[in-house]
């Protein structure tokens, strides 16, 4: 009963900081036509990209038939408060490995289509029907739809603002935008390359600024039995 207890502590806690932050491969590429970039292949300002370009990159990232990556979310100025899952998206479904101290802990499994999740403890292949809605405020919504709901929210904005910025070896356009209100600003780093949002941070005078980072990106195909709960489980 203890572990089961600190398992689901462990989930509310991560609803909490999910609401915070609002949730990581392949060579660089050139940016896209009409964005600059410094000799060294940094960070340069530019003028807003148009609607055309930002287009471009939302379909870049839906036409990824699957993806599995690291997510680490960081809250604050240090890393006591860092908390990692593991990712698997493909279509309309979602895997979900929480990661705790090191160690890969608790999967949430999700079907969009079906509105259908389920939590599963691989220790004592044990698993139980969840909230689907309260499953994926856990989890974050699809990649695809983080990116849309963000280049809406920065077309949108008063004044946003458009950088292009190297991380890891990838070209990132960096869009920028002050939430309505000026008590919180947003800022996306899209791969130019797949339109992967691998970087997102949220800045409060509060809370100073959360970080939500996509690392160790793979693009290869993955098995729709990784959407499924393993074979013999018992459900709770």
């Amino acid at each position: 009963m203890v572990e089961k207890s600190k398992r689901w502590a462990m989930f509310l806690g991560l609803l909490i900081l999910g609401a915070i932050v609002s949730a990581g491969c392949v060579g660089e590429k050139a940016p896209e036509e009409g964005v600059e970039v410094s000799p060294t292949g940094e960070v340069t300002a530019s003028t807003a990209p148009q609607s055309a370009q930002l287009s471009t990159l939302l379909g870049k990232v839906e036409s990824i038939p699957s993806v599995k990556y690291d997510r680490v979310k960081t809250l604050g100025d240090g890393n006591e408060n860092m908390i990692s899952m593991v990712m698997w998206e493909k279509g309309n479904k979602m895997r979900c490995q929480l990661v705790d101290k090191g160690e890969a802990s608790d999967i949430y499994i999700l079907n969009s289509d079906e509105e259908v999740a389920y939590h599963y403890v691989p220790e004592a292949n044990m698993a139980r029907e969840v909230d689907f809605y309260l499953a994926r405020s856990m989890a974050g919504e699809p990649i695809a739809e983080t990116v849309r709901a963000f280049i809406e929210s920065y077309e949108e904005a008063a004044m946003p603002s458009t950088e292009i910025e190297t991380i890891d070896g990838k070209v990132c356009t960096v869009l920028g935008m002050s939430v309505p209100g000026g008590i919180a600003e947003k800022k996306m780093w899209l791969w130019q390359e797949h339109g992967l949002p691998i970087r997102e941070e949220l800045t409060t005078k509060p809370y100073g600024t959360s970080r939500t980072e996509m690392k160790n990106i793979e693009l290869d195909p993955i098995q729709d039995s990784m959407f499924e709960l393993p074979a013999g489980a018992e459900m709770m």
